[in-house]
């Protein structure tokens, strides 16, 4: 009777350390344990032993801008002020989630660090999609101006995925210049 009861202490003991270590994730976050598996619901954490890192799955928006000294000199020599915002997330799969954490690492300084590279990106991309494209057709074809700079930026290879990008031209009397030249 001894052993049975002892059994059943046991039995229960390890009953309530399991349910401790059980943990939901925070929505809108993914957790991801150090040997690179990833939890979007549920996981279990062994007391006192930290192994798993949050990774944030909300959007987050980048922006470049060309103004002033830095304005965005196109394939024929007009200079246009402009902003490009970008609204981007991480992919909300396993491959999404490992990228970005190899990539960029995890935590808030990861974060902050990844946000600043991913505004440089931006911003190269933008410039270089700008340098090949003459300013009336991208006043006129903004659309094909946007693929174009989604595509150099490359987020694919990131873990992250791109939900809108916005231009937003500084310099409307530049603007109405450049479409309305007679071209």
């Amino acid at each position: 009777m001894q052993i049975l009861l002892i059994i059943l202490g046991g039995v229960v003991l390890l009953a309530v350390l399991f349910l401790l270590g059980y943990r939901k994730v925070v929505q809108g976050q993914a957790v991801i344990k150090k040997g690179n598996s990833v939890y979007f619901q549920y996981y279990w954490q062994l007391l006192g032993k930290k192994a798993y890192d949050n990774i944030d799955l909300t959007l987050k928006k980048i922006a470049a801008e060309c103004r002033e000294d830095k304005a965005l000199e196109c394939a024929d020599g007009v200079k246009l002020e402009l902003r490009v915002v970008a609204l981007i997330r991480v992919k909300p799969d396993v491959e999404g989630v490992k990228q970005v954490a190899k990539n960029f690492g995890t935590g808030t300084n990861a974060e902050a660090g990844m946000l600043m590279q991913l505004e440089d990106a931006l911003e190269k991309a933008v410039r270089d999609t700008g340098d090949q494209i003459p300013s009336v057709a991208l006043v006129e074809h903004e659309t094909e101006f946007k693929k174009q700079v989604i595509q150099r930026l490359g987020l694919d290879k990131t873990g992250f995925q791109m939900d809108s990008l916005a231009l937003e031209f500084v310099d409307p009397e530049l603007l109405t210049k450049t479409r309305y030249r007679g071209n």
